[in-house]
């Protein structure tokens, strides 16, 4: 009787991201322009591809027929662990949610007097961004691993965005335990203006802070009359007790992909990868999103507006927020606490 660790081998790195997912990213594909989308009036226009690949054990455990435990740790030590308990005759899991850019250690434990694992090692690629598997939601991502013009990186696991969690979708009890547990989320951060006078807790429950901002999408979140609604969206990004914080819409494309690529831009992500984000709700089940459809035209015209054409989004971004009246000291704020 004995075990063997084969797959992650010691050393490996492993990928979070789907061959399709890294082939857009790396400027293989090109997204679709959908000139159709009514971002009021969502359809379901594609397939679930927003998951990202799991990461994929494979061990042996020769006479051993019972319940054994997958144990990932972040220290060999496996202080800080997670387990997945497999059946007897199961010598594979596929794993999710796992760090980007993170070292792992993982062992099987058997309930056999005597029979001991050994500790084998991978690491998980630093790439951007991180999608997560959370279920009965689509387009769930974490707004960190992106870097920024001046050589800095947005911070992993803090701010997450996605679609909502009721309504049009329903997050299950082990989408809940993923987003409690696993991204630790402290505020349900929610943009849907049809949501007021409807929805005022949110879906993970009473511990989790519930904060509803209804805001317009595209060209229509510049007009004037949605200034105030910026203030208080920037005056919740600037409040460090928020996060974890989950921000989302109905799809987690549009408002939110607007407000994002806002937030991104004043945190200095370079334009390219601001654009590629938004992009990404491609995989999700809510259509294409591109960078060359009229709607996405209208954000663009309407940043323009702050700045010379020669100038990156971060500029136009920073002198937009200060004109509608997102204070000095709250952008400050947001920059130290979500850049490394």
């Amino acid at each position: 009787m004995g075990i063997t660790l084969c797959s992650p081998g010691g050393g490996e790195k492993v990928s979070l991201l789907t061959d399709d997912q890294k082939a857009f990213l790396a400027g293989r594909c090109r997204i679709q322009t959908d000139d159709g989308l009514d971002w009021m009036n969502l359809k379901r226009k594609g397939t679930e591809h927003s998951y990202p690949a799991p990461v994929r054990f494979c061990w042996r455990a020769e006479g051993l027929d019972r319940d054994q435990r997958l144990i990932i740790g972040m220290d060999e030590a496996f202080s800080h662990s997670r387990e997945i308990v497999c059946p007897p005759g199961v010598r594979t899991a596929e794993v999710y949610n796992l760090r980007a850019g993170q070292r792992y250690f993982w062992k099987i434990v058997v309930p056999f007097p005597g029979v001991k694992s050994p500790v084998s090692d991978f690491s998980t690629q630093d790439e951007a961004p991180t999608m997560y598997r959370v279920e009965g939601l689509t387009n769930v991502r974490d707004l960190g691993g992106w870097k920024t013009l001046s050589g800095k990186r947005v911070k992993r696991g803090l701010i997450v965005r996605g679609c909502e969690m009721d309504t049009h979708h329903d997050i299950t009890d082990e989408g809940r335990r993923v987003m409690l547990e696993e991204l630790g989320i402290r505020t349900d951060f929610d943009m849907r203006g049809e949501a007021v006078g409807k929805i005022d807790r949110s879906p993970l429950g009473p511990a989790v802070r519930f904060e509803l901002i209804p805001v317009k999408a595209y060209g229509e979140y510049f007009e004037p009359d949605q200034n105030a609604a910026c203030r208080q969206v920037f005056a919740l990004l600037a409040d460090e007790t928020a996060y974890p914080l989950y921000i989302h819409c109905w799809g987690g494309a549009d408002r939110v992909g607007t407000v994002v690529l806002l937030l991104g831009a004043l945190l200095g992500v370079d334009d390219e990868s601001l654009i590629k984000d938004y992009e990404l709700t491609s995989f999700s089940v809510w259509g294409e999103r591109s960078r060359t459809s009229l709607l996405f035209t209208t954000l663009l015209e309407a940043l323009n507006r702050y700045g010379s054409a020669d100038q990156p989004l971060s500029v136009k971004a920073e002198n937009y927020l200060a004109a509608a009246g997102v204070t000095t000291e709250q952008r400050e704020k947001i920059r130290s606490f979500l850049l490394e």
